[in-house]
């Protein structure tokens, strides 16, 4: 029988408050057969589908993903599904000038899974923030005005860390000591070993192919792969690896 649909509402486990935006997903076997978003009151409704059983999978940046097998269309549409919520988890900075150290005030810093943005706040007067995550490994975003964007994937693990943004206006690198530095990119192992990173560059600004300095000393050229690409951009290739809970900062020079 043909015509017929999915539906139900989604709460938060912890208080029955609505889960808006969840990501409602049916599968039957590897094959999509509907998807869809929950509303303002945690509703959603898919359809129409053969009456036949389905895999539910229904995800959100701030929840525990849930599973179920063997779900059928046709049901009760009022049915509540509950999410749990994901452990709170803490990003915790201060966010400096390269190389003189001095505290950037009123930085955008944001978290985002990838897609959705998770969290955001500026720093305060001595350039400190703290965000809540619900991602383990978060990706992170500075922006100052006057600076260059600082973009990390790091862990959320509540410990406080430095970021230092470089200048974006030439005169200022030089007055700070930067004439050598082009750019620099971190990367946050987490939990997991990161082997052979590629790690862009955006505006290097340079003729020829610089340097490569990682955590702040010369790296072998056999170590890594460096090649030009469109515009003013810089593509690094690390051919070793980032081990799980280590971090590595990239350099060119």
């Amino acid at each position: 029988q043909r015509g017929r649909f999915f539906g139900g509402t989604l709460l938060r486990r912890s208080d029955d408050q609505p889960v808006v935006g969840a990501h409602i997903i049916l599968l039957r076997g590897r094959v999509l057969v509907a998807d869809g978003r929950s509303d303002y009151a945690g509703r959603f409704e898919l359809g129409p589908m053969e009456a036949e059983g389905l895999e539910l999978r229904v995800e959100h940046p701030g929840m525990e993903t849930l599973t179920l097998d063997q779900v059928f269309p046709g049901g009760v549409a009022a049915t509540v599904y509950h999410l749990v919520p994901k452990e709170s988890r803490f990003v915790k900075g201060v966010v400096l000038r390269r190389s003189d150290r001095v505290p950037i005030a009123g930085a955008t810093v944001r978290l985002t899974d990838g897609t959705s943005t998770l969290a955001t706040r500026e720093t305060d007067g001595q350039g400190r923030f703290v965000l809540n995550s619900a991602e383990l490994e978060p990706h992170l975003t500075i922006e100052a005005e006057g600076y260059r964007d600082y973009v990390e994937t790091l862990n959320a693990n509540g410990v406080e860390r430095q970021f230092e943004l470089i200048p974006s206006v030439a005169r200022v690198r030089f007055e700070t000591g930067l004439t050598a530095l082009v750019e620099g990119s971190v990367l946050d192992a987490g939990g997991n070993d990161r082997m052979q990173p590629a790690i862009k560059f955006l505006g290097s600004g340079v003729n020829g192919i610089p340097d490569v300095l990682v955590d702040g000393k010369l790296a072998e050229r056999s170590a890594y792969n460096l090649a030009w690409l469109e515009g003013d951009a810089l593509l690094l290739h690390w051919l070793g690896t980032v081990s799980a809970g280590e971090r590595m900062v990239f350099s060119l020079r």
